[in-house]
């Protein structure tokens, strides 16, 4: 067990724990068509490594005249503003909403604004001339019905202009974004410094928390923050992780684990792991995979990693459950109330956060209250009886100090009636609540109500308990079990959470400024409210009411909501019969088992953003679904009635993610696919499809492909290109044909470049066995691969997984099991070593692989391989994994290995395998890895292609390789005997050999 230490808080220590204003360091404002894929591309990557929080709209193609709430909520919590302006920027009705937004920030909300002139002249901007000009010229023209708004955009532009930022002029873009980020580094630092003022003493407690870290330490630590809610761990964890983060080669700060894993589930914080740790969006399909992805791509980098608000072992187990996850000097911090789960993960050690002492909760209060380190002498003993009453609980004074400034002020002088809960603004405790509402003895002076339980309580509230609490305006219960139902709820209400709400329905009234209700895993609920009786509403979630069978039909014509979430009510089966929400972003109906018709979408629903009908039992979706102009994610898996989608979907121009998988009647994707160029991830696995339509070549941003499953394909007498035609798809990652059993991959393949498809997955193809089109696809690329790194292109990498049971002869060093070793001479390894090609034989005989790695390793060193890891999942025969690595980045580790030699001159060369299984130590066996081998790729073997004409074309300036006309007997040894170079290392390898 790991050691473990205890670090508490210690209670003469001033602290306070004022959560951060800012959720971003920086947003980014920016023309997409002008800046997108290049200088705010190369800024944006520039300041997430820097470790610099920073907000990009990455999936915005601008539409309307409005932002989004999301965008506006972005522009918020943002501290800083950078606005590059560029040639087209004052073109976008989109960026200049942006920017007025921003200004408005800047003056309300103490927003620091950067301008940047992208190959513009400031005067340009300040003044409005040239192509600024002429957009404001259109933008008259546009809105001469309403020119208050594009004098809004006119002032609001000057206003930025005018600001102290950066002028590109004819500088290189690489140091002008280097000055730009050290600039602005320099001002986080300051602002950063001046927050900590605001929090009494909490440098004092961050340094305890940062010695248990040991930053200079290189093993990997896990350390726990625990606490109860409330009490300070959130941003005790967030000062330190600014403290430390510049040590690190990424960093990333998960908030809420605990609430997000609940409404996203953990794919998404994976992903978001990924992204920030690794700079680089990744699409995760499931939490094993994420897992995988997360131990494989992470291991050699040194991270900080906070998971904030943690209170299942589960999540621990998907985020970051071993040490080995995570590169040498590696730390993860893990904020929780629960403290057992830090034990069962064996932390290294545990931060214990108390409450605040008297003197550190009245100077607490007193800056919340009064803006002071003291009180005034006429509240003094106010506030000593505010901070006895709350003892030490840093939220609870936070919100009585607000309270007491900025709403109740001079008027708390008259509740000095601590005894009393039911005459307070806020209750948050069990005992409070449950006094009041089981004696009955509430008053109109509550406000706030919050009760969430890490365990189960019984209580037993008046039914007419709520009748007195005519001020209440948040309402948040959770682990509660009523014996009675409550038969009034105040229309005072603004936010109603209540897991398990046990009754049957909300009380029919007026909620005239209700704006979300959630009543999750309400198996009681069993109809709605009629939703004209709360006009404002915002957001409906009824996850898991089991019981439910419909929705109120005025739900439909509901003008403000923006997001309702159905998910996981399993005999729902009533809905309207069209929607008309023009503020509708986000619906959910995944799980929905009996819900057979979807509503028409009428009118203007161009905020639809997310639409999830997975689980459902539609048969097809309403042809109005091309009314959702701003649809980006499509999820219709495990649709068991589903047939066809209509003709029209593949026309919503901002549509990225369509999973279909597991449609099993599914069977056929319409005709014209070529409308939807914005489509990244495509999943028809599991379904009846037995054609492919042509124009699926003209997506040509499509990164993932997925056809597993589909075992119509194998049944046609066509070729496979014919089938899947992949010409096209330029951006394509991987492709997935699992367990479709196709006939063949014909000698065609090499109509496809060889890096357009690096990852293709055909496990359980079997008749597919041993293609030797496949091998030959794969050594071509391989081969093209040693040209294109002459260019420095980074990540070069390819993976095939087929079936099989043989090592193709090219891998020129081969062996029984899961390792290969080899000796080879020095003279042999000093040309550059520019790639590792290697090649498995996995067996059937486990069923639940879950993935396979390898460590390369040179004199006992291991050396890091990019991307080692591939999920094979279930195979019903032995399989064959074919690998491409690129050694671009590890010419250093290659160097450092390769200085040691026996006295003969000799290195120890190998590869090694081992089988990844869920939940489960990753373990080497030579029952799962029958075969290996490995081909070491030096710049020497391309001379050994035989180049195509347009190859030897001087005017090509191709990046592409031909396939090698030679055929693999005369291919095979090009590091052998064939080279003279290496006459008498060969020599002496046979002897050794």
């Amino acid at each position: 067990m790991a050691s473990m230490s205890i670090e508490r808080a210690s209670s003469s220590s001033p602290s306070s724990f004022d959560t951060p204003r800012w959720t971003y360091d920086v947003f980014l404002s920016f023309r997409g068509e002008d800046t997108r894929n290049n200088f705010t591309d190369h800024l944006f990557d520039a300041l997430k490594r820097k470790g610099i929080f920073t907000f990009r709209d990455d999936e915005k193609l601008e539409r309307g005249k409005s932002i989004s709430p999301e965008l506006e909520k972005a522009i918020e919590e943002s501290r800083f503003a950078i606005v590059i302006f560029s040639r087209n920027y004052a073109s976008s009705t989109w960026c200049l909403e942006e920017l007025a937004k921003i200004v408005r920030c800047m003056k309300v909300k103490d927003m620091t604004v950067l301008p940047i002139f992208y190959n513009v002249d400031p005067s340009d901007v300040r003044k409005q001339k040239g192509t600024f000009a002429q957009a404001f010229v259109e933008h008259e023209e546009r809105f001469k019905e309403n020119m208050k708004i594009v004098q809004t955009w006119r002032d609001a532009l000057i206003e930025v202009a005018n600001l102290s930022g950066w002028d590109l002029k004819d500088r290189p873009e690489s140091k002008f974004i280097q000055n730009i980020v050290g600039e602005l580094w320099l001002k986080l630092s300051y602002t950063f410094s001046e927050d900590l003022d605001d929090l009494v003493g909490i440098i004092s407690r961050a340094e305890k928390l940062k010695s248990l870290l040991a930053t200079r330490s290189n093993d990997v630590r896990i350390i726990g923050v625990w606490g109860m809610g409330g009490i300070g761990k959130t941003t005790l964890a967030r000062v330190v992780f600014h403290m430390v983060s510049r040590e690190f080669e990424g960093c990333c700060f998960l908030t809420n684990v605990r609430e997000n894993s609940e409404k996203y589930g953990l794919v998404p914080l994976q992903q978001r792991i990924i992204l920030q740790l690794l700079n680089e969006s990744t699409s995760i399909h499931d939490v094993d995979e994420g897992v995988f992805v997360i131990k494989n791509r992470l291991r050699y980098k040194r991270i900080l990693l906070v998971l904030d608000d943690v209170n299942q072992l589960d999540q621990l187990k998907r985020l970051a459950w071993k040490r080995d996850w995570f590169g040498s000097g590696s730390r993860v911090i893990i904020t929780t109330r629960d403290k057992h789960l830090l034990h069962t993960l064996e932390v290294d050690g545990i931060y214990e956060v108390d409450g605040l002492n008297d003197d550190e909760a009245l100077h607490l209060l007193s800056l919340k209250a009064f803006k002071k380190d003291q009180p005034p002498t006429d509240y003094l003993e106010l506030s000593k009886d505010v901070v006895h009453y709350v003892k030490g609980l840093p939220l609870a004074i936070e919100i009585l100090g607000s309270n007491l400034f900025e709403e109740m002020g001079k008027n708390i002088v008259h509740q000095e009636c601590l005894e009393e809960p039911g005459k307070r603004s806020r209750l948050w405790l069990f005992e409070d609540i449950n006094n009041v509402l089981t004696e009955n003895t509430g008053t109109k002076a509550i406000q706030g109500m919050v009760l969430e339980l890490l365990e189960p309580k019984e209580a037993y509230w008046r039914p007419e308990s709520f009748s007195k609490l005519h001020h209440l305006k948040l309402l948040i219960i959770d682990n509660v079990h009523l014996s009675h139902d409550p038969k009034h709820l105040p229309n005072s209400l603004r936010i109603i959470d209540w897991s398990g709400y046990p009754s049957k329905s909300i009380p029919s009234k007026s909620f005239e400024r209700l704006k979300s209700i959630r009543l999750r895993k309400s198996p009681k609920l069993v109809e709605t409210l009629d939703f004209t009786k709360v006009p404002v509403l915002e957001k409906l979630v009824l996850e898991d009411c089991i019981n439910l069978p419909g929705v109120h039909p005025s739900i439909g014509v509901h003008k403000k909501l923006k997001v309702v979430s159905l998910k996981g009510c399993k005999n729902l089966k009533s809905l309207p019969s069209k929607f008309e929400m023009e503020s509708l972003e986000i619906l959910i109906l995944s799980g929905c088992s009996k819900v057979k018709k979807i509503p028409e979408f009428r009118g203007s629903m161009e905020r639809v953003c997310k639409l999830y009908l997975d689980g459902t039992a539609i048969s097809n979706l309403p042809v109005s679904i091309k009314n959702l102009n701003g649809l980006a994610s499509l999820k219709l898996k495990d649709c068991k009635n589903l047939v066809c989608l209509p003709s029209t979907i593949f026309n919503l121009k901002l549509l990225k993610d369509v999973d279909i998988s597991g449609c099993s009647k599914f069977e056929s994707l319409p005709e014209n696919l070529g409308n939807a160029e914005s489509v990244e991830e495509l999943d028809v696995s599991g379904t009846a499809i037995r054609h492919v339509p042509s124009s699926i070549g003209r997506l040509k941003n499509l990164k993932g492909l997925s056809f597993r499953g589909c075992k119509g394909l194998s049944s046609s007498n066509k070729s496979w290109y014919e089938l899947i035609p992949l010409l096209g798809l330029c951006s394509l990652t991987r492709l997935n044909l699992r367990d479709c059993n196709l006939k063949e991959i014909p000698n065609d393949i090499d109509l496809v470049r060889p890096n357009d498809v690096p990852w293709l997955f055909l496990q359980n193809c079997f008749k597919l066995s041993e293609n030797q089109g496949l091998i030959d696809y794969f050594i071509a690329f391989a081969s093209k691969c040693l040209r294109i790194k002459l260019l420095r292109i980074p990540d070069l990498e390819m993976r095939i997984v087929i079936p099989g049971s043989e090592i193709p002869e090219w891998f020129s060093h081969q062996s029984m099991g899961p390792e290969v070793n080899i000796k080879l001479h020095y003279s042999h390894l000093c040309n550059e070593v520019m790639g590792i090609a290697v090649c498995a034989v996995v067996c059937s005989d486990a069923t639940s692989h879950k993935g396979i790695k390898w460590n390369f390793i040179v004199n006992g060193n291991e050396i890091p391989i990019p991307k080692p890891g591939v999920d094979i999942a279930t195979i019903a025969s032995d399989h064959i994994l074919l690998s491409y690595s690129s050694t671009i980045g590890l010419e250093e580790e290659f160097s450092k290995s390769l200085v040691e030699y026996d006295a003969n001159g000799f290195c120890q060369i190998g590869i090694r395998f081992e089988i990844d299984y869920p939940g489960k130590e990753t373990f080497r066996s030579s029952e799962e890895v029958k075969k290996c081998g490995l081909r070491l790729l030096y710049k020497k073997d391309i001379e050994y292609l035989i180049p195509t004409d347009s190859d030897s074309d001087s005017d090509s300036d191709s990046n592409d390789v031909p396939i090698p006309r030679r055929r693999l007997p005369e291919f095979d040894y090009s590091d052998s005997e064939e080279s003279s170079e290496y006459k008498d290392c060969d020599e002496e390898l046979s002897d050794v050999q």
